[in-house]
C-alpha cells in the first residue's frame, strides 16, 4: 500500500511540477491493437494490446515512466462486458498487465479501476536502466470478460487531474499522441441453422389407436441437436415425446375418445445458437358405427379377406375408408 501511495505522489508530482517539453526528435504515438476476437456461446475474453511508437534515439530521452488514464466502453450491455486484470498470468499484482512486455523489468507498476464509470488507470515507473528508445514497444495488455458479443471501445481520458502523460531520463514530460480503438468479439463461426428433412405432413388417426410420429434433422456444422414439440390445442390424452438424441425425435400417441378435431404439432430442432420449426396437421376422427358399414368395405363388390384388411388399416393405421363408404 505504502509503494501504491508514493507512485501516486510521484505521479501527482509529475503532472503538477514535471518540466514540460516538446516531444523528442518529433511526435510519439500510442495505439491500440487486437486481433478479431471469436469466443464461444458461453462467452470469453477479449485482449486488447497498448503500444507506444517512439523515435527517441538519445539516453537523454529514454522514457522512463507514463501514466495513462484510460476509458472503455462496450456496444451490448448483454455481454457484462469487465474489465479482468486476474486473467493474464502474476494474477496477485497489477504487473500481471505487463507480463511480456518490453517495460515488464521496470520494476514499479500500478493499476487504478473505477469498474462503474469503466476506467482504468496505468503507470509504469523504470527503477532500472532499461528505458524505452526508438521503436514501437509494447506496454500492457488489457483484458476483458464477456458472456455475448459485443465491440469494446478505448480511449484516454483525465482520472482525478491526471491525464496522458510520458516522461523521459532528463525528467521532461511530454504527451504523446493516442489513437483510439474499438475491437469486436464475434461468435467463433457464422452457424448454419439445422433443417429438416423428415417431418410427417398430414396424418389422420382415430380415438384409441396407437400412433408414432418421427422427425428427422441434419445440421450441417455437425452441432448436437435437440428437439422439442407442442401440440395444440391441448388433448385430453396427451402425447409422450422422446428425443432420440441421433437427430431424430419420436412423439408417440393414443387419441382418447375425446380427442376427436384437428390438431396442430410443432416441432421445433434447435442446435446452440438457432431454432427452426415445422408443422404436422393431425385430424382425429371418430369411425361410423360398426353397424352402418357395409360387409364390402373396400367397394371392390365382393365379401372377402381384403375388406378385413381395409377396416383393421383404418382402425389401426388411420387409413382413410374409401369414397363409397364414407359417403353412405
Amino acid at each position: 500500500m505504502k509503494k501504491i501511495l508514493l507512485v501516486l505522489v510521484w505521479l501527482s508530482y509529475l503532472a503538477a511540477g514535471v518540466v514540460w517539453a516538446q516531444d523528442p526528435n518529433g511526435p510519439d504515438t500510442v495505439y491500440l491493437e487486437s486481433q478479431k476476437y471469436k469466443i464461444t456461446p458461453g462467452g470469453g475474453d477479449l485482449e486488447v494490446q497498448i503500444w507506444l511508437k517512439t523515435d527517441n534515439a538519445l539516453d537523454k530521452d529514454k522514457v522512463i515512466g507514463f501514466q495513462m488514464p484510460l476509458v472503455w466502453s462496450s456496444t451490448n450491455s448483454q455481454a457484462q462486458a469487465r474489465f479482468d486484470p486476474t486473467r493474464l498470468e502474476n494474477q496477485a499484482s497489477a504487473s500481471g498487465l505487463f507480463r511480456n512486455s518490453a517495460i515488464e523489468s521496470w520494476g514499479i507498476f500500478i493499476l487504478l479501476e473505477d469498474s462503474i464509470n469503466h476506467k482504468v488507470e496505468l503507470a509504469a515507473v523504470c527503477t532500472t536502466s532499461s528505458g524505452l528508445l526508438s521503436g514501437s514497444h509494447l506496454l500492457a495488455t488489457l483484458t476483458f470478460t464477456l458472456l455475448d458479443t459485443t465491440t469494446i471501445c478505448l480511449d484516454t481520458t483525465q482520472n482525478m487531474g491526471r491525464s496522458l502523460l510520458f516522461v523521459t531520463s532528463q525528467g521532461f514530460g511530454y504527451v504523446p499522441g493516442f489513437y483510439s480503438g474499438c475491437f469486436s468479439a464475434e461468435f467463433g463461426a457464422l452457424n448454419t441453422p439445422p433443417y429438416f428433412v423428415a417431418v410427417p405432413d398430414t396424418v389422420r388417426m382415430s380415438p384409441c389407436g396407437f400412433y408414432q410420429l418421427k422427425v428427422e434433422a441434419l445440421d450441417d456444422d455437425s452441432d448436437s441437436l435437440s428437439y422439442q414439440f407442442e401440440i395444440t390445442p391441448a388433448p385430453a390424452s396427451p402425447p409422450t415425446f422422446v428425443d432420440s438424441g441421433n437427430g431424430a425425435a419420436v412423439m408417440s400417441w393414443a387419441p382418447a375418445l375425446d380427442d376427436t378435431g384437428t390438431f396442430t404439432i410443432t416441432w421445433t430442432v434447435t442446435d446452440w445458437s438457432e431454432s427452426v420449426d415445422a408443422l404436422t396437421t393431425v385430424i382425429v376422427k371418430d369411425l361410423p358405427s360398426v353397424d352402418l358399414l357395409p360387409a364390402d368395405i373396400n367397394c371392390d363388390g365382393k365379401v372377402t379377406l381384403g375388406d378385413i384388411i381395409t377396416i383393421a388399416n383404418h382402425l389401426f393405421k388411420g387409413m382413410s375408408l374409401p369414397d363409397c363408404v364414407r359417403g353412405q
